[in-house]
């Protein structure tokens, strides 16, 4: 999937995703994937339609793809790429603005939804996934639409737990990822293709040396630091990547007591450590599965020593937190 063009008008025109969606097409192809197994859905920008046979991407057909098409189908490795606009609800969970979205009705697709439903007895054939997603995760409030966003959510079914998921995303928790619109394709997006380039097939699944050379060389390009997030869900387990200081992969038992009493030092002397508004933020900037549990203080210290006490107990709880830090910071 890759979207240009939306109903909202030319402030929301994105050159490069549908380039971006062609490029890893042609990736598939080169690796013997058949066209007839290539469900390619574009909007593109007026003269850069490709001279071949595509989908739309507007509400309706993508969300009939999704629950209805490729569910029927199976496959040793299923791929999936979108590039277009994204943002998080005030659930937390990460939206895809489809190509018929407007300031009346900005119709979008729960990509949280979509990768549950992918892992449940409703999907049973697609047992290894890589889902690659170069879209922001601003706020929602961040695009200053009249009207709140539709949340339709995409159908529920039993937990399976049994499909493989990595799913690739291109911006951080509340962050912005880059495009590139002379080059018309997205960084992330370039820097995944650059990678898969190296793969002599399109079956192989991606593994974690994979997942850690995509967020290392995705720091080297950005001076800032701003973290991707990454996740590979194995049958029984969840590993988070994205970190905010290149620890990806690390475990709370990797976590010495020397680093987490640091950790609370550096919390406790931010100068909106006292503010129990601006704490509430901070906890809001978590992924919502690690934000609802934590346990609450009216003293900050307090409060921010059990915060981070309860995610050392969370694989991965702490590196979500340093991402949450960096939110909190930059918009301080």
């Amino acid at each position: 999937m890759g979207i240009e063009t939306y109903a909202f008008g030319p402030r929301w025109t994105l050159p490069g995703p549908s380039d971006d969606a062609l490029r890893f097409r042609s990736w598939l192809i080169d690796r013997g994937v058949p066209d007839v197994n290539i469900a390619l859905h574009l909007a593109p920008t007026p003269g850069h339609a490709p001279d071949l046979p595509y989908r739309p991407c507007d509400h309706w057909a993508l969300r009939r793809a999704l629950v209805q098409d490729l569910p029927m189908a199976s496959s040793r490795l299923l791929w999936v790429f979108w590039g277009g606009h994204g943002y998080l609800d005030r659930e937390g969970h990460l939206r895809l603005l489809t190509a018929d979205a407007s300031e009346r009705d900005p119709v979008n697709i729960d990509l949280d939804d979509a990768l549950a439903y992918y892992n449940s007895i409703a999907v049973p054939h697609h047992l290894q996934q890589t889902w690659i997603v170069d879209a922001c995760a601003t706020f929602e409030q961040e695009m200053y639409l009249a009207v709140a966003p539709p949340t339709e959510i995409l159908p529920r079914a039993q937990p399976a737990n049994q499909a493989r998921q990595v799913h690739l995303h291109a911006a951080g928790r509340g962050r912005r990822t880059p495009n590139l619109p002379i080059e018309r394709t997205g960084r992330f997006s370039s820097l995944v293709m650059e990678h898969l380039n190296r793969r002599a097939d399109a079956v192989t699944p991606v593994d974690t040396a994979f997942l850690d050379a995509i967020e290392r060389d995705a720091r080297a390009a950005d001076g800032h630091g701003s973290p991707i997030w990454t996740r590979l869900r194995d049958p029984g387990r969840e590993r988070v990547f994205g970190s905010a200081t290149s620890r990806a992969g690390q475990s709370h038992s990797a976590q010495s007591d020397t680093d987490v009493t640091a950790l609370i030092n550096t919390l406790c002397a931010r100068p909106w450590a006292s503010d129990p508004d601006t704490r509430q933020n901070l906890v809001d900037a978590l992924p919502r599965r690690l934000g609802e549990q934590v346990p609450r203080s009216r003293s900050p210290r307090s409060d921010l020593v059990g915060i981070v006490l309860h995610l050392r107990k969370i694989d991965g709880g702490l590196d979500a937190l340093r991402g949450a830090m960096e939110i909190i910071d930059s918009s301080s």
